[in-house]
């Protein structure tokens, strides 16, 4: 038994060891509409709804997934840490040791080998393959859906088919992928004789997850994505199972975004990877060591991601679960030679967990990630289009501009491209070009009302309220970006003096989310125009409870609170610079209040402490000039 924990204890602290670089990490790619902008999973109140509606899965209604553990998982992350990305990287960390555990466990008692299915085990548990699925909180449902498949796989070789049943249906609740289970129980064990009675329930639970994936829509949906014809599609996965197989064995080329181009036709790359792959599975078929059937394992838990078509050509996360079976060949391989196996295979774990380390480095920003896949992949335009992105939130906007310029030019059908660069234009003043950019970004995406924001707000500032409310007007309801349209749409009413219709827009915008202290702070002070104090200061509370320490909130409410008590403008704004003394703008207005009333000595000091809080204020100093001469006139 103490040996046993022994083994049990080196997986898991070599899975945390290995990846606790990964901490604190980041929110990358996917992790944006699932879990940053989706405001479903920021409160308990949806957990009825995650068994049955898509559409909590994400903020955007076209990436509606049927994901319910995935979705709790986020629940319970939010309401421990926020938005905080370390918890989340820090679960998926933990996660990725619990599925490291279950795979010695299976493997184990699959073959009887503990040193073997400990190798395995071990190497599964650092090798840089699976980074991503740690450092990248998305792929988060490849993990658990891997971990209910384990769960499943180990307690049938046990007998305890309870658990195993109930593991399986834990892992479709993950992800669909998880139904790669029935053809892996044929895998690690063939049915006897005729009897395909052990495997009834399995199929039950399979058709009842159908139908329930079938009446909420998802199933149709996703079948009716078209994302590329069916042989481009077939053919290229050929080739690139032969890609996953040279990821594993050679993980120095690992990225979020690889080279690798579609084939159309059955060209002699498609050939040679199907007659090495053909080759390989005829090995494993007819071998008697157990270890060999691993390749027959990634082969089956590759079968979805080969026959159904998705978006992306290669994906690192995909491998996940099949990386067990690989795991097990290459401890056999070890094993076969007999050449210091323990030594060799100890060596090789310290290596690959070395390349983890590295590879979980590269996932610690938006900013190496995306310079690591153009590095890799210079003509991916997705990939320059999101280093465009991680630029910008850098504040480096000559250098976005460059490279979104350069991904515009790898395809220019691509909305967030133009999206990006309209940031970068808008910023650099060039705001002719931020228009034609934003609605170039509109027209190739016309259901994404983001872009539609981004446009109204380039209106906002320019002072072209009409144009900004005749835009977003008339934007459909039913995404992420629905309560920000009406946001955008009540500062232009509020700026436009349409003061009624402001109301209208923001309470809006509050009812869908209520997160936001600016929509809160922009309604209090419409309220406050239309002399309805007592709704102000309810709203600028609202606002104060979401951003406590934010100062000009602050003065807000409190200056709200000295009118109501009666007191002048003169002598409200004399509390406030007390009570807010290092606030440059409440000097300012001070001494324009002083020097209308004529207090020019008090004037003068109320200039010079605006311009110990900001040198740089011109105005002021202008101002000062103008108060010593007014000063000086009057004592002559």
């Amino acid at each position: 038994m103490k040996s046993e924990t022994r083994y049990l204890f080196g997986i898991v602290a070599l899975a945390v060891l290995s990846h606790s670089n990964s901490l604190p990490g980041s929110f990358h790619y996917d992790d944006a509409h699932s879990i940053v902008n989706n405001p479903a999973i920021r409160t308990f109140e949806v957990l009825p709804r995650i068994l049955y509606d898509p559409a909590v899965f994400s903020g955007e209604p076209s990436m509606a997934m049927y994901r319910p553990l995935v979705v709790l998982s986020y629940v319970f992350n939010y309401a421990l840490g926020a938005h905080s990305a370390s918890g989340f990287v820090l679960f998926n960390l933990l996660l990725h040791a619990g599925v490291s555990l279950f795979a010695f466990l299976f493997l184990r008692s699959w073959s009887g080998d503990r040193w073997g299915a400990w190798g395995a085990a071990a190497l599964f548990a650092v090798h840089p393959v699976n980074a991503q699925v740690v450092n990248y909180v998305s792929s988060r449902s490849e993990s658990v859906a891997a971990l209910g498949v384990l769960c499943a796989l180990y307690y049938a070789l046990n007998g305890r088919h309870k658990p195993s049943w109930m593991g399986y249906g834990l892992g479709l609740l993950a992800k669909s992928q998880a139904v790669v289970l029935l053809p892996l129980l044929w895998v690690v064990r063939p049915i006897k004789g005729a009897s395909a009675r052990p495997y009834i329930p399995y199929v039950l639970i399979t058709v009842l997850f159908l139908s329930v994936i079938y009446g909420n829509e998802f199933l149709p949906r996703s079948l009716a994505q078209e994302v590329r014809p069916y042989a481009v599609h077939f053919y290229t996965q050929i080739k690139v199972l032969v890609y996953y197989l040279y990821l594993f064995a050679m993980p120095n080329r690992l990225s979020v975004e690889h080279p690798l181009a579609e084939s159309a036709t059955v060209v002699p790359a498609v050939w040679l990877s199907f007659l090495l792959l053909g080759s390989i599975a005829g090995w494993a078929l007819f071998s008697r060591r157990w270890c060999a059937r691993g390749v027959l394992f990634w082969m089956v838990t590759m079968s979805v991601t080969t026959l159904v078509p998705l978006n992306v050509l290669v994906n690192e996360h995909r491998l996940y679960l099949g990386t067990i079976g690989l795991c097990a060949v290459s401890v056999g391989m070890c094993t076969f030679l007999r050449q210091s196996v323990r030594y060799w295979g100890m060596g090789c774990i310290f290596v690959m967990a070395v390349l983890g380390w590295q590879r979980n480095a590269v996932w610690e920003t938006p900013l190496s990630l995306w310079s690591d896949a153009v590095q890799k992949a210079p003509n991916a335009f997705r990939a320059q289009s999101n280093l465009g992105f991680a630029l910008i939130e850098m504040g480096a906007w000559a250098q976005a501009k460059s490279v979104l310029l350069e991904a515009v030019s790898l395809n220019p059908t691509y909305a967030r491209t133009w999206s990006n660069l309209g940031l970068v234009y808008e910023e650099m003043g060039e705001y002719t070009q931020a228009e034609s950019a934003y609605r170039r970004a509109i027209e190739l995406g016309p259901r994404h009302s983001g872009f539609r924001v981004q446009l109204g707000r380039l209106y906002l500032g320019l002072g072209r309220y009409g144009k900004a409310i005749n835009l977003l007007e008339d934007v459909g309801e039913g995404d992420v970006y629905t309560a920000e349209v009406y946001a955008v749409l009540g500062l232009a009413h509020q700026r436009a003096g349409r003061l009624e219709d402001a109301v209208l827009q923001y309470n809006k915008s509050i009812s869908l989310s209520d997160d936001s202290y600016e929509v809160f702070n922009n309604l209090g002070l419409v309220y406050q125009d239309l002399g309805k104090d007592g709704a102000a200061l309810s709203s600028f509370t609202s606002a104060l409870e979401r951003a406590p320490e934010n100062i000009a909130l602050q003065i807000n409410r409190r200056q709200l609170l000295l009118r109501r008590e009666g007191m002048s403008t003169l002598d409200r704004y004399a509390v406030l610079v007390r009570e807010y003394p290092k606030q440059h703008q409440l000097w300012r207005a001070y001494a324009s209040l002083l020097a209308e009333g004529g207090r020019l000595e008090e004037a003068l000091k109320a200039c010079q402490m605006v311009l110990t809080l900001d040198p740089s204020d011109q105005r002021v100093r202008q101002n000062l000039d103008q108060l010593r001469a007014r000063v000086e006139a009057g004592t002559d």
